[in-house]
């Protein structure tokens, strides 16, 4: 939610009068030429890129908890489905 906030201009909470939203959408479409450009990436480039990192810190939080470590597991027991579940969730996107 916070990734999401971060790239929003504004918020919008419903309900709100129709003429509120024509002007913030007509007020932001005339702002659209003085703006500066982002660097916008796409989530599944993102995932796909930091997926090792994402598996690696996801293994480090399992085994730092006791309830999750009462099964003995190897590493790669417990991430072998990792990586394709991720490459799925990228295909997906």
């Amino acid at each position: 939610m916070n990734a999401i906030l971060l790239q929003a201009d504004e918020v919008l909470v419903k309900p709100m009068p129709i003429p509120v939203l024509v002007a913030t959408i007509r007020e932001k479409l005339h702002n659209l030429k003085t703006r500066k450009g982002r660097n916008v990436e796409r989530v599944a480039v993102i995932l796909e890129r930091e997926a090792a990192v994402t598996i690696s810190e996801w293994l480090t939080r399992v085994e730092s908890d006791g309830e999750l470590t009462r099964l003995q597991l190897t590493s790669e027991q417990r991430t072998g489905h990792l990586p394709k579940l991720i490459e799925e969730l990228v295909h997906r996107l």
